[in-house]
C-alpha cells in the first residue's frame, strides 16, 4: 500500500508540473459589417455603390484569399483585387458595385475565402431590387371642357417612362367615338410599328416621352367620354418583349362636352308704353349668358325698320365676350316725337352653338301721348232694367 501512494504521488506531481508549460494556440477571426448589402432599383445602365468593412478581431493574421459569390447575376463587382492580409485589430473595407445591364432579380451571397477555420467561406448576403418599367401619362384625366357644337378642340398626350427599365409600348387605342379622334396610327407609323419602346428613366436626365394628339369635334348637344388605353410590358425585357404574361393596361378617361349657348335678354318685349311727346324716358336692358360656354358678341343695334325715336346707348366695345352666367346691360331710350305708337327692334348678334353668327331679336314698342291731357280709359257696366 505504501508503494501505490508513492507512484500516485509522483504521476499527479507530474501533471501539475506541467500545467504552466500548455502552448497557446494563435488564431484569426474575422468580423464583417454590414452583413447585408440592399441595392435600390435602378435604372438599367446605372449603377449604384456600397461597402461592407472587414476586421480581424483574432491574435493571428488574417488571410482573405478570394471573394467568390452565389449570385443571380453578373451585376455585382467589387474592388477587391487580390489577397488581403490583416493584422489583429486591422481592418479593411470593400466597395460593391451593382450595375444592371438587364431586369433580372439579382441575390446571393459574397464569398469571402480566408483563414479563420471557423468561418470560411464567410457570406455577405447581396439584395437587389429587380429594374422595372413604370408609366405615367398626361393629362390625366383628358379633359377637353365645354366646346361648341362641330368646334374643335385639340389637346396633346404625353406618355412618360419613368421606371428603370424600358417601358415597351405593346398598343394603344383610343375607345369608340364619333367626336373624338387621335393620330395614334400615324404615331404607330412612325416608330415602324409596335412594340415601341422608350428607354428608361436615367439619372439627371428627362424621362423619354411618347407624344399622341387627339381632337374633339362635337356633332351634337350633350357631354362626350372615351377612354384611351395603352398597353404594355412590365417586366421590359427587350429580349421577350410583349409576352402575353406580362402585359398590363393602364386606362385614362377622357371627357367633353358640347357647349350650348343661350342669350337671354329682358325684358323682352321692351315695352315703354306711354311717354309724353318731346320727352325721354329709360329701360335698363339686361342680356344674360344662361348657357355653357362664353358668348362672343359682335354688335348690338337697333334694325333699319326701328322708329328714329328710339336710341341706345352704354354699349360695349365689341366683340364682346359674355362668359357663362354673366351678364351685361345697356340703356334703351324712348323719345316719342308725334302722338301715335312707334315700334323697333333690338338685334344682338353673337355666336351660336357651332360657332356660327346670328341674332336674337327683340320687339321695342311706345306710344307718344300728350303731357297734357293723357290718354285715360274708363271702366263702365250697363244695366237693364
Amino acid at each position: 500500500m505504501k508503494i501505490h501512494n508513492f507512484w500516485f504521488v509522483i504521476l499527479v506531481g507530474f501533471i501539475v508540473s506541467n500545467c504552466g508549460n500548455t502552448e497557446r494556440v494563435e488564431t484569426a477571426g474575422i468580423v464583417v459589417t454590414p452583413t447585408t448589402l440592399s441595392f435600390p432599383n435602378i435604372a438599367v445602365g446605372d449603377s449604384n455603390t456600397q461597402s461592407f468593412v472587414i476586421s480581424n478581431d483574432g491574435t493571428s493574421t488574417l488571410l482573405v484569399s478570394n471573394i467568390e459569390h452565389s449570385l443571380t447575376t453578373d451585376f455585382i463587382s467589387t474592388d477587391f483585387t487580390g489577397s488581403l492580409s490583416l493584422e489583429p485589430n486591422e481592418s479593411r473595407q470593400v466597395v460593391v458595385t451593382y450595375a444592371p445591364n438587364g431586369v433580372v432579380q439579382t441575390s446571393g451571397e459574397l464569398l469571402l475565402i480566408n483563414n479563420d477555420q471557423d468561418q470560411t467561406p464567410y457570406g455577405v448576403v447581396i439584395n437587389a431590387l429587380r429594374s422595372s418599367p413604370s408609366v405615367t401619362i398626361s393629362p390625366n384625366p383628358i379633359d377637353f371642357g365645354v366646346v361648341s357644337e362641330l368646334s374643335t378642340s385639340r389637346q396633346t398626350v404625353q406618355i412618360h417612362s419613368i421606371g428603370t427599365a424600358p417601358l415597351i409600348i405593346c398598343g394603344a387605342l383610343v375607345s369608340q367615338s364619333l367626336d373624338i379622334i387621335s393620330n395614334i396610327s400615324e404615331v404607330v407609323a412612325a416608330h415602324d410599328g409596335f412594340p415601341i419602346v422608350l428607354s428608361q428613366q436615367r439619372e439627371n436626365a428627362s424621362p423619354e416621352k411618347l407624344e399622341i394628339a387627339l381632337s374633339y369635334t362635337p356633332q351634337s348637344p350633350g357631354s362626350d367620354e372615351a377612354s384611351l388605353f395603352i398597353r404594355y410590358d412590365t417586366i421590359g425585357d427587350l429580349s421577350n418583349a410583349c409576352a402575353d404574361e406580362n402585359i398590363t393596361t393602364t386606362e385614362v378617361a377622357i371627357q367633353g362636352e358640347a357647349g350650348n349657348p343661350y342669350l337671354q335678354i329682358l325684358p323682352c318685349p321692351i315695352e315703354f308704353r306711354q311717354s309724353a311727346v318731346d320727352t325721354s324716358k329709360d329701360l335698363p336692358i339686361t342680356m344674360t349668358n344662361l348657357g355653357n360656354i362664353d358668348i362672343d358678341i359682335f354688335a348690338i343695334r337697333l334694325s333699319d325698320r326701328s322708329s328714329g325715336d328710339f336710341r341706345l346707348s352704354a354699349i360695349p366695345d365689341f366683340p364682346h365676350v359674355l362668359s357663362p352666367n354673366n351678364a351685361t346691360s345697356i340703356i334703351a331710350t324712348f323719345h316719342p316725337t308725334a302722338y301715335e305708337a312707334r315700334g323697333a327692334f333690338l338685334e344682338v348678334e353673337h355666336i351660336d352653338g357651332r360657332g356660327e353668327r346670328m341674332i336674337t331679336s327683340c320687339d321695342i314698342s311706345g306710344v307718344g301721348v300728350d303731357n297734357d291731357c293723357p290718354i285715360s280709359v274708363g271702366v263702365g257696366r250697363i244695366i237693364q232694367d
